[in-house]
This record gives C-alpha cells, sequence and structure tokens, in this order.
C-alpha cells in the first residue's frame, strides 16, 4: 500500500502519542490496513496527507531495523518519520533542555567497536540526511510553537516553551545514564548533541533500500544521559515529539512530499474528488441504500484507488512496490490476468502449496480460459512456468491441467519441492526458504520507453511486484540465474527428465506413459506418503485414566508447542497429526465400519492404549528421536509406568540438564529404559509404501 508518511517508534507510550495526535489532525477516523504480521492504523489529515502509524518495534537497532524491513514490506512511503524520546549529550553550546526537540541531520553509530589490550576505539557510522528535507524542515522548525492543549504540564514546573533544534544524533544499542561514558561520545564527536537507540537501524535498512534521503528522525530530550536519568519527562517529551511531528505534517512536508512524489499530487486528488463524486452520484441512482454499505463502498473505492496509485509508480520507479491482495480466482485474475497476458516473456514458478488458482478444482474453467487467453496474446514459446509438487500424488492428481498448460505453452516444466528446494540453493541462496512459501515470475513488459523488466512473488494473499534487480545485494532472486536455467531447460525434448536438475518437461498426456512412473520415482526420490511412530502401553483400566491425562498433554504440547516453544516440535519435525486410541476388541461388539474389525493391532494384544503420530518423511522422524523436547517427554512416560523402571531413572540420573543435553548419551540411557519397560510399553515405526507405479495404474488424474 501506497501512503505519504509512516511513523515509527520504539515505546509504547511513544506510539500512544503520535496516534493521539494524527486523531487530533484528522478529518475522518483512521481505516485499518491489514499488512503481513500487523495492522496499520492510516489516517487521511486535513490537508490530504495519508498518514500510516507501524506498530511500536521495542528499543534497539536491531527492532528497528527488523520493523522497517517489515514495513517497507507492507507499506510504500515517501517519508519515514522515527518520533519518540532522546537523551541529551551537549546541553550547553545549544542550550537544549528536557522537552526540547531534536530533529536529526546526521545519524552517528556508535556501536562498531575494534578493542585492543589498553584501549577501545570507536569506528562510528555516519548516516547523512538528505538536503532537501534539512532545506525543507530547518526554516519551519523556527516558528514552531507548540500548544498548550498539546503538551501536558512540564515536571520541572516552568513555564518555558519548547523549542526545536537540527543537529547530528548519536545513536546505539544502550541506555546511557553515566556521564563519564557521556563524555567520552561527547569527546569522539563534539558536534553531536543527543542519543537515542533506534534511528541507525532505521537508517541502515533504508539505505539498504536506497531511500534513505526519506528519513528524519524527530525527538524530544527526556534526560541528560547521566546518572540522574528516569522516566519523569517521559510522557512530556513523547507529547513534545508528536506536537512537532504533527506541525510538519500540517505545514511544511506536504510541499517537500510534492517535490518527491511520482505522481502529482494535485492530479491523485482530482482523481479521488472524480472518483468520489461518480460513487456518490451512482448511490444516489438506487432506489434503496443503507449507510453502512456507503460506508464499505467508500473504504473500497480509497483502497481501490491506494492501490491503483502504488501500482503506477513502479512504471516510474526503480524502488517502488506494488501489493495487492488477490486471493484465489477472480481476485487473482483481477489482478495478475492483465500483467501476464501483456508480457512479452514470463518465467515463472508454481508450489502446490501456495498456487491454489491453479491446483484448486473450483477454478477449472477459470484456468482453462485464462491459459487459452493468455496464449492468444504473447509469443508461446516466451512464457516458461515450472510446477512444484511436494508429493508424487499430487503431480500425478493434477496431470491434466498439465496437459492444458503444455497444449498451449510449451515450455511447461515439473519437479518436486525436494529438487525445488537445491535449484533455491543457487538462484536465492539467502531467501530460499521464503520462496517455499511463495510462487515467483520475472516479467518484461513493454512500457512508453521501451521495455522494462519486473520481478513479482505471490502468496496465498497478495501479489507483490517491482522493478528487477540485476547484480544488486537487495535482489532475494537472482534474475539472471533464474532466466538462465529456464533457457536451459527450454533445451529439453518434450518428456524429456534433466538428469542434471531432474526437472521434467512437460508434454500433453505424459502421464499415460510407461516412463512417467519412473519419472516420478526419480524426481520423488526416497518421499513417501506417510511415515507412523506409534507407542502401545500394557496398563489396568485404573492406570490408563492418569497415563490418558498425560498423553494428552504430550498431544497438544507437540501440535500447539508451549509458551516458550510454541508448535516447535510439530514444525520443526513435520508432525501432521497425533491420535491417541483405546484398541477396539474384535470379539466384542464394536467393529470398525470401514476395515470390518481386520485393521487391529496384532504385535501385543495385552497393549490397548495406544499413541500414534504421523510424519511428512522418514529422516524427520529420525531425528525427531533425539530432539531434547521429546527425550524429555519419554522420560515422563517411564516415570508414569514406576516400579522397576523408576527405580533405574533414579540410578542412572537421567533426569538431569547435563544427560538431556548429550543426545548420543541420552538416546542408549533410553533404549535401555525401554528394554526394561518391554512388557508395559512398546515402540513400533510404519511407512507408507505404496509404489508409486501403483499409484499411477490405479489412480486416473483428476479432471
Amino acid at each position: 500500500m501506497m501512503v505519504d508518511v509512516v511513523l515509527l517508534a520504539a515505546l509504547e507510550k511513544e506510539n500512544v502519542a503520535l496516534s493521539q495526535m494524527l486523531a487530533n489532525l484528522s478529518q475522518d477516523d483512521p481505516y485499518t490496513f491489514q499488512g503481513a504480521l500487523a495492522p496499520y492504523p492510516v489516517f487521511t489529515l486535513r490537508n490530504g496527507l495519508t498518514v500510516a502509524l507501524a506498530p511500536h518495534v521495542s528499543m534497539g537497532q536491531l527492532a528497528a531495523a527488523l520493523g522497517t524491513s517489515l514495513m517497507l514490506h507492507d507499506l510504500h512511503p515517501q517519508l519515514v518519520i522515527l518520533g519518540g524520546i532522546a537523551g541529551c549529550i551537549e546541553h550547553e553550546k545549544d542550550g537544549l533542555v528536557h522537552g526540547d526537540v531534536i530533529v536529526s541531520d546526521q545519524i552517528v553509530d556508535y556501536e562498531l567497536e575494534k578493542i585492543r589490550e589498553d584501549r577501545r576505539e570507536i569506528r562510528a557510522r555516519d548516516f547523512q540526511s538528505s538536503r532537501g528535507v534539512r532545506h525543507h524542515l530547518s526554516k519551519a522548525l523556527e516558528s514552531w510553537k507548540p500548544l498548550a492543549s498539546d503538551l501536558p504540564s512540564r515536571p520541572d514546573g516552568l513555564r518555558r516553551v519548547s523549542r526545536a533544534v537540527t543537529g547530528s544524533v548519536f545513536s546505539g544499542n544502550k541506555v546511557l545514564a553515566n556521564s563519564t561514558e557521556r563524555d567520552v561520545l561527547r569527546a569522539l564527536r563534539p558536534t553531536v548533541v543527543a542519543i537515542e537507540m533506534e534511528a541507525a537501524g532505521v537508517a541502515a535498512m533504508l539505505e539498504q533500500m536506497r531511500i534513505l534521503d526519506r528519513f528524519v528522525m524527530i525527538k524530544s530530550i527526556t534526560d541528560l544521559a547521566d546518572q540522574n536519568k528516569g522516566d519523569a519527562w517521559h510522557e512530556y517529551a513523547c507529547a513534545a515529539s508528536a506536537s512537532c511531528i504533527g506541525y510538519l505534517l500540517m505545514n511544511t512536508l506536504p510541499a517537500y512530499l510534492d517535490s518527491l512524489s511520482t505522481i502529482d499530487r494535485d492530479k491523485k486528488l482530482r482523481l479521488q474528488r472524480s472518483a468520489q463524486h461518480a460513487l456518490k452520484s451512482f448511490l444516489a441512482s438506487q432506489t434503496s441504500t443503507v449507510p453502512a454499505f456507503e460506508a464499505v463502498a467508500q473504504d473500497m473505492l480509497k483502497r481501490t484507488l491506494d492501490e491503483i496509485a502504488s501500482l503506477a509508480s513502479v512504471a516510474q520507479s526503480e524502488e517502488a512496490t506494488y501489493q495487492g491482495r488477490v486471493g484465489i480466482g477472480d481476485n487473482y485474475l483481477l489482478r495478475a490476468g492483465p500483467l501476464f497476458r501483456r508480457a512479452t516473456r514470463i518465467f515463472a514458478t508454481s508450489l502446490d502449496s501456495v498456487s491454489t488458482f491453479w491446483m484448486d478444482r473450483r477454478n477449472r474453467r477459470k484456468v482453462r480460459d485464462f491459459i487459452r487467453s493468455h496464449a492468444e496474446a504473447v509469443d508461446r514459446a516466451n512464457v516458461m512456468r515450472l510446477f512444484v509438487f511436494s508429493k508424487p500424488h499430487n503431480a500425478h492428481d493434477h496431470a491434466i491441467r498439465l496437459d492444458y498448460h503444455a497444449e498451449h505453452f510449451e515450455n511447461t516444466f515439473v519437479c518436486s519441492r525436494k529438487q525445488y528446494v537445491n535449484l533455491l540453493k543457487v538462484l536465492a541462496p539467502d531467501t530460499g526458504d521464503k520462496y517455499l512459501s511463495r510462487d515467483f515470475a520475472i516479467i518484461d513488459c513493454s512500457t512508453s520507453q521501451g521495455s522494462s523488466t519486473f520481478f513479482a512473488d505471490l502468496d496465498d494473499d497478495s501479489l507483490s511486484l517491482n522493478r528487477a534487480l540485476y547484480d544488486h545485494p537487495a535482489a532475494e532472486v537472482d534474475c539472471a540465474k533464474t532466466i538462465a536455467l529456464f533457457q536451459e531447460l527450454a533445451a529439453l525434448a518434450p518428456g524429456e527428465l534433466s538428469s542434471k536438475h531432474h526437472v521434467l518437461k512437460w508434454q500433453p498426456e505424459h502421464w499415460r506413459t510407461a516412463v512417467w512412473p519412473l519419472n516420478l520415482e526419480t524426481m520423488f526420490a526416497e518421499q513417501t506418503a506417510g511415515v507412523f511412530h506409534m507407542v502401545a502401553f500394557n496398563v489396568t483400566d485404573q492406570d490408563y485414566g492418569e497415563l490418558r491425562s498425560l498423553l494428552a498433554d504430550i498431544k497438544y504440547q507437540i501440535l500447539d508447542g508451549t509458551p516458550n516453544s510454541p508448535g516447535a516440535l510439530a514444525t520443526r519435525h513435520g508432525i501432521r497429526d497425533v491420535r491417541i486410541f483405546k484398541q477396539i476388541d474384535q470379539e466384542g461388539r464394536l467393529v470398525d465400519p470401514v476395515s470390518k474389525g481386520l485393521i487391529h493391532y496384532k504385535s501385543h494384544p495385552e497393549m490397548r492404549y495406544i499413541l500414534l503420530m504421523q510424519f511428512a518423511q522418514k529422516d524427520r522422524l529420525t531425528h525427531f528421536m533425539i530432539d531434547r523436547e521429546h527425550l524429555r517427554m519419554r522420560l515422563d512416560l517411564f516415570k508414569r509406568l514406576g516400579g522397576e523402571i523408576a527405580s533405574a531413572i533414579q540410578e542412572l540420573q537421567v533426569d538431569t540438564p547435563e544427560v538431556l543435553e548429550q543426545a548420543k548419551t541420552s538416546k542408549e540411557i533410553y533404549e535401555r529404559l525401554e528394554f526394561l519397560a518391554a512388557d508395559r510399553m512398546s515402540r513400533h515405526d510404519f511407512v507408507d509404501d505404496e509404489l508409486i507405479s501403483e499409484m499411477v495404474r490405479k489412480t486416473p488424474p483428476q479432471l
């Protein structure tokens, strides 16, 4: 989403002050834009500026950098302002006192040090504010005088009016309350007047994105960075910072943002007014209206205009990014359809876990219509798509869809998720994990200035688009290597499997050939439909009451996690499900209607109570068996069985962190305990051993 300004703050109290200021300057209540991980209230000020307030990021450079990165993924601002509180380094020279405001013209990161035997050397890193920001703000700051209604009473009881100055600011990860350390920094850079903890993190992230000139820090003084540091001035300083930011938003920044804008502001406002007028005329023509529905329509219109502006900015700026909510079906076609149909070249990936549009049966007709219209609009040889499947069953189920795609686009490829992981190690070495849950495409499009290349990525909810970056540190995917890979695969014959990459070039009705099962076995080597880990117990019905309670705790610790490690085991080890069973007595009246009672556990008929877990792959089960949390759960089970086992646990001193940290030693000890518990507990592992050839023979692809 494109906005004029984003406000950032580290502390909740800083965020609250900014929110109150924006509410006072807005013409309507804010609407909420839902980002990838957090919502953003978006305010439209009385002068037309759109300002988003980011969630408070917590203290320190790392938290600030991560919060900025997330914000830039969700929002595309023309200016980023960091507000809040700071300490004063040099109050004698500039006369700064509590409650005054410092506006950065330079950020000095003092964290990097070289430590020698006899001293430490601070290797400061500077982030310079742009001349444009300094020019527009410096004159305005001279006339800022906060209104009495903007600020609470001063803690010192004075009637002094806060003022604002520009200057250099130290930024580091330390809460400085030591005059000696403060004076060391003052000697390092005598021109620096204040110190805080987040600006360098924000600046470093924006510098990586080549938009450092869109950043300014505006904070208020709460202390002198000495032993008298306290919280008494926090409320006042938060309000002073917010007041100064609000003054600049209303009086100075609109002109500055106009000089930056990639879309003329007057044209944008005229477009908004025309669209709002058209909407009101349409609603007035209806025989019956509902005020709540009208409000929804107004909100939809505003978001649509914002999305259009964001999309237009990508065509004009190499740094802009478009993001639209797509979902499935028609929403996907509305945004992605025209983009792909008007492209001159496309290199795309589609994962079965992401591409709901391609894989959902409900979209069958839409998929066919889209492929047909797409093929009519482009050079078919220039459209290349790699379909990635997590299981052989999925690849076979969607074979007819692959047929239809290959009939229109000869460069249609198929591979397994396992092989795709190997490809991403080359194409996206630093962000491969991200693109295991997102599709991406490199798209050449004609523009008024010629041809441009764009990079798009898609999850099941949103489509992002920006200019493709070649040989740039900010590029998440190596576009040149991706294009080279697709061109290499295009040289394969139809139906040929690449021996180097284990990628198949699809030909229509390839699933009918005798080689198809062999291709699947090669691509999905040793990947099975399911792996099962079963533990059975021989206990009395009375003892089972207590055991069942423990098994239920174990089940939900695995699936839901604990407060310290939410969902860790299930996520870490690919655990799909955990079940607790009581075996059905075949001689009684209870007979499973599906299996007719023929499927039951016979190895130890007296072990009637079962804990069953399903894993995605065999190697996941192997790692699970030596996981420390799992070993702790097994120990709890052994303790519950009591008797000789409990004595052995005490004798071996198993229940100590030192032993549990040694996975190999623990494994040997637990194997001994299992031997002692053999008459009361039994463990078995199973693999769904269906052959791919049998699956292909028995199961036709989905229509």
